[in-house]
Protein backbone atom coordinates (compact mmCIF):
# COMPACT_ATOMS: atom_id res chain seq x y z
CA UNK A 1 0.00 0.00 0.00
CA UNK A 2 1.09 3.62 -0.67
CA UNK A 3 0.17 6.39 1.61
CA UNK A 4 0.80 9.66 -0.53
CA UNK A 5 -0.03 11.98 2.97
CA UNK A 6 2.60 9.74 4.93
CA UNK A 7 4.93 9.13 2.05
CA UNK A 8 5.61 5.80 2.83
CA UNK A 9 5.10 2.33 1.61
CA UNK A 10 3.55 0.43 4.18
CA UNK A 11 3.88 -3.65 4.21
CA UNK A 12 1.38 -6.08 4.15
CA UNK A 13 1.49 -7.55 7.24
CA UNK A 14 1.26 -3.64 8.95
CA UNK A 15 -2.18 -3.14 6.58
CA UNK A 16 -3.30 -6.65 7.86
CA UNK A 17 -2.32 -5.98 11.46
CA UNK A 18 -4.78 -2.76 11.35
CA UNK A 19 -7.32 -4.48 10.23
CA UNK A 20 -7.53 -6.58 11.93
CA UNK A 21 -7.06 -4.49 15.46
CA UNK A 22 -9.85 -2.37 14.70
CA UNK A 23 -12.61 -4.77 15.70
CA UNK A 24 -12.78 -7.46 18.08
CA UNK A 25 -12.58 -10.62 15.77
CA UNK A 26 -11.26 -12.67 18.18
CA UNK A 27 -13.85 -11.66 20.65
CA UNK A 28 -16.70 -12.45 18.01
CA UNK A 29 -15.15 -15.76 17.52
CA UNK A 30 -14.91 -16.92 21.22
CA UNK A 31 -18.25 -15.81 21.51
CA UNK A 32 -20.43 -17.35 18.35
CA UNK A 33 -18.10 -20.63 18.08
CA UNK A 34 -20.18 -23.88 17.30
CA UNK A 35 -18.91 -27.03 17.66
CA UNK A 36 -20.06 -29.46 15.18
CA UNK A 37 -20.81 -32.20 17.28
CA UNK A 38 -22.80 -29.49 19.10
CA UNK A 39 -25.00 -28.84 15.90
CA UNK A 40 -28.84 -30.91 15.15
CA UNK A 41 -29.11 -33.52 12.96
CA UNK A 42 -29.89 -32.69 9.32
CA UNK A 43 -33.01 -32.60 8.10
CA UNK A 44 -34.10 -35.75 5.44
CA UNK A 45 -33.96 -34.22 1.98
CA UNK A 46 -36.57 -35.52 0.00
CA UNK A 47 -35.80 -37.26 -3.56
CA UNK A 48 -36.32 -34.70 -6.18
CA UNK A 49 -39.50 -35.37 -8.33
CA UNK A 50 -38.35 -35.87 -11.63
CA UNK A 51 -40.80 -32.97 -13.21
CA UNK A 52 -38.47 -30.41 -11.59
CA UNK A 53 -34.95 -31.58 -12.04
CA UNK A 54 -33.91 -29.03 -14.76
CA UNK A 55 -35.33 -26.27 -12.88
CA UNK A 56 -32.76 -27.27 -9.94
CA UNK A 57 -30.18 -27.92 -12.54
CA UNK A 58 -30.93 -24.01 -13.54
CA UNK A 59 -31.41 -22.81 -10.08
CA UNK A 60 -27.67 -24.24 -8.84
CA UNK A 61 -25.95 -23.06 -12.40
CA UNK A 62 -25.11 -26.33 -14.41
CA UNK A 63 -24.67 -25.61 -17.57
CA UNK A 64 -25.06 -28.22 -20.84
CA UNK A 65 -21.29 -28.74 -20.45
CA UNK A 66 -20.93 -29.46 -16.89
CA UNK A 67 -24.01 -32.31 -17.74
CA UNK A 68 -22.64 -33.85 -20.89
CA UNK A 69 -18.99 -33.51 -20.17
CA UNK A 70 -18.06 -34.43 -16.22
CA UNK A 71 -21.43 -35.37 -14.92
CA UNK A 72 -22.59 -37.87 -17.77
CA UNK A 73 -18.63 -39.51 -18.01
CA UNK A 74 -18.98 -39.82 -14.14
CA UNK A 75 -22.27 -41.73 -14.15
CA UNK A 76 -21.43 -43.91 -17.13
CA UNK A 77 -17.35 -44.78 -16.12
CA UNK A 78 -18.31 -44.46 -12.37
Amino acid sequence: LVDTKEGRIISDEEVKAAIAAELPYGDWLEEHLVELHDLPDAPEVPDPKHENVRQLQQAFGYTYEELRKVLEPMAVTG
